[in-house]
């Protein structure tokens, strides 16, 4: 029981970390466009790439998941979805140039395309 419990509980994280990196750019547009930017201003393109960058990092990661799904299994590999969004977050705050963004926004695809193929598997 408590196993279930904990896997259910792992699964809500990986869902909220989800949800905060699909919809990271639209409430910090603003501030990335500003002078008070931790990154300097950013151009409308530079934003647009933070925002699509992470359909990239998704196409990558679906070429590995699916092989670490099947070794590792589900509950692993839902524990293991969680590096790159930690990463990601981690990136977002100590962040002081675009490049960085970037870099986190393609770990966030990544960890996106991670947990819709392990959460429909594991539910």
């Amino acid at each position: 029981c408590i196993h279930q419990f904990a896997a259910g509980i792992t699964v809500c994280f990986v869902n909220l970390f989800y949800g905060i990196s699909g919809s990271w750019t639209s409430p910090f547009q603003s501030l990335l466009r500003s002078n008070d930017s931790p990154v300097g201003p950013l151009t409308e393109s530079q934003i647009s790439w933070i925002g699509s960058v992470p359909a990239l990092g998704a196409m990558t990661g679906a070429l590995f998941w699916h092989n670490v799904i099947d070794k590792v299994g589900r509950k692993n590999t839902v524990l293991l979805n969680m590096v790159p969004f930690f990463v990601c977050n981690l990136i977002l705050c100590i962040s002081t140039s675009y490049i960085f963004l970037f870099i986190a926004r393609f770990l966030s695809g990544i960890g996106i395309v991670g947990s819709r193929l392990t959460e429909t598997t594991l539910t």
